[in-house]
């Protein structure tokens, strides 16, 4: 019975299961240590019609507004604390987690934050604009605090342990890791063909499909696609670049895309849900990853759970530290289009090479697995 599971709070910033985003995953690691735990899910927000029924307590934020939403983070987190809940863990939310600090430390709670980006870089410069002193106030200066204060901060690598225990001073006994997962069941689509993936995607039935699934935006490399494209239409021919999402760069991407002679080899296609990602796997030979920043790189996972190879740069590092060692060849320096380029060719044109990566690629998406993940949060969230 529920009276017998550990209790956990659980904070998270939105919850849409259409999302095309990593809180897919999330949805599903909640879903799957519902068993073993009493979860209460407090959101921020929630999608039209998507109230998170799997859980058998849940609370929406009603509030909108900065203040409105800091102090009905506030009310909720205080009203589980009334109801039995003393252990919280927070997804990324800098309001929802200070908080949770003040309770922990006036009603004997304890909390858990989740934390996988290289914060620092994202922090404003000092400024007297009131958009940049806000940011400075309100985001950069608590995000400090949290670091020096949260019982543990959870990140997806060693990697971003190191990252946080240099940057903040974090100490190795406040920081724990959880990597990130998949559930290489919904990414293999072991019945559907590829050449049924493409018609399904209205792609053509013949040539190599590399497909794109990130953020579009120079921080993930959307630049740098329509220079790999050419270099790699140069040397195999037919080839199409399939992008799977929207983003800030999409005008960009797609007025470079022409001037260069590439619209009929650049397609995008738009976002779709994370659940309808893995068709796209499935229609693709080479998943290509040109980010300039990774802190681990979860759709890589999903390439690797889906059986497609990929092309990387290292991303400053965080690639580098999950992938094994014939992919290795395969994750290039940050920025270098060049040998970006000739490495997709290779594993382009030579299917022995491909075979390979997805062989190494599949018994990592194994270690990764959606079980593995529950087991190792539900270790996380009841250790004392």
């Amino acid at each position: 019975s529920a009276a017998q599971k550990a209790k956990l709070c659980y904070v998270l910033p939105f919850y849409d299961p259409a999302t095309a985003t990593h809180y897919a995953h999330l949805y599903e690691l909640l879903e799957s240590a519902s068993h073993e735990l009493d979860i209460y899910l407090i959101v921020g927000r929630a999608a039209t019609d998507a109230r998170p029924g799997i859980f058998a307590h849940a609370h929406v934020l009603a509030e909108s507004g900065h203040l409105g939403m800091a102090l009905g983070y506030l009310r909720a987190i205080v009203g589980a604390r009334v109801r039995g809940y003393r252990t919280f863990y927070v997804h990324y939310h800098v309001g929802a987690s200070i908080a949770a600090v003040l309770l922990a430390y006036l009603a004997g709670a304890r909390l858990l934050i989740w934390r996988c980006i290289r914060s620092r870089r994202y922090f404003v410069p000092w400024s007297l604009k009131p958009a940049l002193l806000r940011r400075k106030l309100f985001v950069d200066w608590p995000t400090v605090i949290l670091f020096k204060t949260v019982h543990r901060l959870v990140t997806c690598s060693e990697f971003m342990a190191r990252y946080y225990a240099e940057e903040f001073s974090v100490p190795d006994r406040r920081l724990r890791v959880l990597e990130n997962w998949n559930d290489p069941a919904r990414f293999r689509l072991a019945d559907v063909t590829q050449g049924e993936a493409r018609r399904r995607l209205g792609l053509p039935p013949d040539g190599p499909v590399v497909l794109y699934v990130h953020t579009l935006s120079e921080h993930r490399g959307a630049h740098l696609i329509p220079p790999i494209a050419r270099r790699v239409l140069n040397e195999v021919p037919g080839v199409l670049v399939l992008i799977v999402v929207d983003g800030p760069y999409l005008n960009q991407l797609r007025q470079e895309a022409a001037e260069q002679g590439l619209t009929d080899v650049v397609r995008c296609i738009g976002s779709v849900p994370n659940r309808e990602v893995p068709l796209c796997f499935r229609a693709a030979d080479l998943f290509i990853n040109p980010t300039l920043d990774e802190a681990f790189g979860r759709v890589l996972l999903e390439a690797m759970a889906a059986g497609v190879p990929f092309v990387s740069t290292d991303g400053g590092g965080g690639v580098l530290a999950f992938v094994g060692p014939r992919q290795r060849r395969y994750v290039v320096p940050t920025d270098d289009v060049s040998a970006f380029a000739s490495a997709a060719v290779e594993v382009l044109q030579n299917a022995d090479t491909a075979a390979q990566l997805v062989e190494e690629g599949t018994s990592i998406a194994e270690a990764h697995s959606l079980e593995a993940a529950t087991k190792r949060f539900v270790e996380l969230v009841t250790e004392g």
